[in-house]
């Protein structure tokens, strides 16, 4: 044993230099060489030319970042539109929902949908809904509204189909580096 710790300690003397390179060498490796970066991002996982990477590109350029939720309403299938008592009060819960909740920037839904009227003296911006709950019960305020939406090309093939079946709400939310858990 003696023998072998004797050419050990040989050893390390004659290449002292090289062996106190090799200790600093991983501490200067980790000091110098920054952060580490994680590319989490959706393109990431998918070919250049895939068809459901250009529907997601398309929507990052029509709405900037993808921090919205999305949620459709369809009129039921006996029902001729979504102006009915129980998809208003879907609707009316839904946007209520986002509209009051903490992690939510924006909200934006026929419940809360502004358009803009006027006349020679004035320029108005008017609510198109006035109340979203006696609304199923009004045919002269429905017929009002889908008259009003016929024009507003920001509403419609948006916020609601041109048949008046298909509504959606959309929901801006805040913006969490670390986690998508707020989505969920």
């Amino acid at each position: 044993m003696a023998d072998f710790i004797h050419a050990w300690a040989e050893f390390v003397v004659a290449r002292r230099a090289a062996i106190l390179a090799a200790a600093l060498l991983p501490p200067l490796i980790i000091l110098s060489s920054g952060t580490i970066t994680f590319d989490n991002s959706t393109q990431r996982y998918f070919l250049a030319d895939n068809p459901a990477l250009i529907d997601y590109d398309s929507l990052y350029e029509n709405f900037g970042d993808n921090e919205y939720l999305l949620v459709g309403i369809e009129a039921g299938a006996s029902k001729q539109d979504i102006f009915t008592t129980e998809t208003l009060a879907a609707l009316a819960a839904i946007s209520d929902f986002f509209d009051f909740h903490p992690n939510v920037n924006q909200m934006l839904s026929l419940y809360n949908y502004q358009f803009i009227s006027g006349n020679p003296d004035a320029l108005n911006t008017d609510y198109l809904i006035d109340d979203i709950y006696s609304l199923a019960s009004e045919p002269t305020e429905i017929a009002r509204v889908k008259e009003i939406l016929a024009g507003e090309e920001l509403a419609l093939g948006t916020l609601i189909t041109e048949d008046y079946r298909h509504t959606r709400v959309a929901a801006w939310v805040k913006y969490n580096p670390n986690s998508s858990a707020i989505k969920v």
